[in-house]
């Protein structure tokens, strides 16, 4: 056995901001709640509106704070799909 002893770690649920209903966009596993702060998690915005038209826009979030219901974000960066960009 090694000399350092392993923390524990746990999963921390990530939910989206209020204004997108703090709808539960993914998790990560971290060993402190502290170091989930300044992680990014990217999704589609179909992912927390259930609109398959809104498919092709894609969003960045940072933590930025940790509750007890889990991480909370704001956005960072919304941009759009390859795809997308290449038929318009």
């Amino acid at each position: 056995m090694s000399s350092k002893e392993k923390k524990e770690k746990k999963i921390l649920t990530i939910l989206s901001p209020p204004y997108f209903g703090s709808r539960e966009i993914g998790e990560t596993i971290v060993s402190e709640n502290e170091n989930a702060i300044n992680r990014t998690v990217r999704t589609s915005l179909y992912a927390i509106t259930d609109d398959f038209s809104k498919q092709y826009l894609l969003l960045k979030f940072k933590i930025v704070n940790i509750t007890n219901n889990g991480a909370r974000n704001c956005l960072n960066i919304g941009k759009l799909k390859k795809s997308t960009c290449k038929r318009m």
